[in-house]
């Protein structure tokens, strides 16, 4: 609830007329910045909040009901500014779009080198970011805060703190009409009633739980009558990995109770929001189901979850041993591919987690 007066800007709440929020990626972490416009427009109910995300994401927040206006940002296609006659225009026409509404506020969420220029190139009349921005993304402020929260949700939220703005940690998300329409002629046509939903891939090798455990788990739901299909979510170059998963199922003679789609970012929303269990790695899956609120039960290795865990879902998560020592170093781009350190958490102890969030035991 506003109270009309001023913040660190200056400016009452009625003073304020546009906000722009900088968060382009990742998918996770744009699914987990959700709170910070529900605490911008409790703050300025009458300002316009537009938030830049890369145009892959746009799903994740075109149906918040506190964002007004999405500025899609083609990384792809502006990465190649300069080069190209297309990309050139392309980012020229990006930079116009930002500044033809002259924000009063723009807040900088990721603190990288791309999202610190955006800001900077939005024109705000107050460009608001982490003192601490890597890849000297901070020149593009002209407001900085040091944040020494741990948790990327709390430091995010810290920022707008600083600010002198409540923060609202509701990390609630919402599916587009179009994508809740998509999933009731899905589920019919695949037959698809009660289902869990895994999410056994990511783009490093050592934040997977081995796909033979994820299959073990899968049939167990099955077999003990949790769900009666398997829902199994890739992005379109992770699908290689669902290989030996596959072939399990068929050797187990269950292929028709395991479903791989192909789905937009919204789509796959819609999935995770419906179903009844979400099993997965640290990955963007993750943090859409906490947006949802769903049982979850999610496998960490060589990250760290008080860092990038499940917000205040810490029950959901399951770690091994080594992982838990004090002074434990994390560092998973020291192991890419290196399965070794998650291949440690056992089947055993995934589904007592599953149990606890279902509220069953066997």
């Amino acid at each position: 609830m506003t109270t009309g007066k001023s913040t660190k800007s200056g400016l009452t709440p009625d003073q304020v007329r546009r906000i722009l929020i900088v968060r382009p990626s990742a998918l996770g972490d744009v699914a987990r910045t959700v709170g910070i416009p529900t605490s911008l427009k409790a703050q300025y109910p009458n300002a316009k909040i537009d938030w830049v995300v890369n145009s892959m994401f746009v799903d994740v927040v075109k149906s918040h009901p506190a964002v007004d206006r999405v500025i899609p940002f083609d990384r792809k296609r502006i990465s190649k500014f300069g080069r190209s006659i297309d990309a050139t225009k392309a980012g020229f026409a990006f930079r116009r779009e930002l500044r033809e509404h002259r924000y009063d506020l723009a807040f900088d969420m990721q603190g990288l080198a791309r999202s610190g220029l955006i800001t900077w190139l939005s024109q705000s009349k107050r460009r608001i970011g982490f003192k601490n921005a890597r890849e000297m993304a901070w020149l593009g402020y002209n407001s900085r805060h040091q944040i020494d929260e741990t948790h990327t949700v709390d430091q995010m939220h810290g920022l707008i703190e600083a600010e002198g703005i409540e923060s609202i940690k509701d990390l609630q998300l919402y599916c587009a009409d179009e994508d809740v329409a998509w999933l009731e002629q899905y589920k019919q046509d695949k037959s698809i009633g009660s289902y869990a939903c895994l999410a056994p891939t990511a783009r490093w090798m050592c934040k997977c739980w081995p796909m033979e455990k994820y299959a073990e788990i899968g049939k167990r739901l099955i077999e003990e009558k949790v769900i009666d299909k398997l829902v199994v979510l890739a992005a379109p170059n992770e699908q290689d990995q669902l290989t030996s998963l596959t072939r399990l199922f068929n050797h187990w003679h269950m292929a028709e109770k395991l479903i791989i789609p192909k789905t937009t970012v919204g789509q796959m929303m819609c999935l995770i929001k419906d179903c009844k269990l979400l099993v997965c790695n640290d990955s963007a899956a993750l943090h859409i189901g906490v947006g949802f609120g769903k049982p979850i039960a999610t496998v960490f290795g060589p990250t760290d979850p008080e860092f990038v865990g499940p917000y205040d879902r810490m029950e959901t998560v399951v770690q091994p041993e080594a992982a838990k020592i004090d002074g434990f170093k994390f560092d998973y781009r020291g192991h890419k591919n290196d399965q070794s350190l998650i291949s440690d958490v056992s089947v055993e102890v995934v589904w007592d987690v599953i149990g606890n969030q279902l509220g069953f035991s066997f």
